[in-house]
């Protein structure tokens, strides 16, 4: 019952939190799903996953994004000197016009297991250029042997 109610109260916080995101530049896209992930990260695993979903589908409302998963490319996460975990992130546009990135970026265990989302925006990648930027875990992790782009959108 207990985990019902936590789940409820993610799913509740995503829709009051994100329902607004539609047309919204990056930057608000990206601190929301991140306020949304972070809130989830403190509630265990299922509410990491439902803030996921949450984060996807705050990507996916992007006014004029298009599918770049394939464009980035993310490293193996290590842990920074204050406990969280990070990853390198580079991004590849193969358009010939400049353009900006947000990325959903999972942080799992050596089993698999989701701990953590990172929403990463990433500006004024250039025509046929790469940037890079770094996901950060939104708490503490001291198993993250994995990081994986779950969803990129450029626009």
């Amino acid at each position: 019952m207990k985990t019902m109610r936590r789940l409820a109260a993610v799913a509740l916080l995503a829709a009051l939190v994100l329902g607004p995101v539609s047309g919204c530049g990056s930057g608000t896209a990206s601190d929301l799903a991140s306020t949304v992930t972070s809130a989830a990260g403190a509630l265990g695993s299922s509410a990491a996953s439902a803030a996921a979903s949450a984060a996807s589908s705050a990507l996916g409302s992007i006014k004029g994004a298009i599918d770049a998963t394939g464009d980035v490319k993310v490293n193996t996460p290590s842990t920074a000197s204050d406990g969280r975990s990070t990853a390198v992130l580079t991004v590849s546009n193969p358009t010939s016009d400049q353009h900006t990135y947000t990325v959903s970026v999972s942080f799992k265990n050596k089993d698999g297991s989701l701990l953590d989302v990172a929403v990463v925006t990433v500006s004024n990648v250039p025509a046929h250029g790469t940037a890079q930027a770094t996901a950060r875990s939104t708490h503490d992790l001291t198993d993250a042997t994995s990081a994986e782009v779950t969803a990129a959108v450029r626009h």
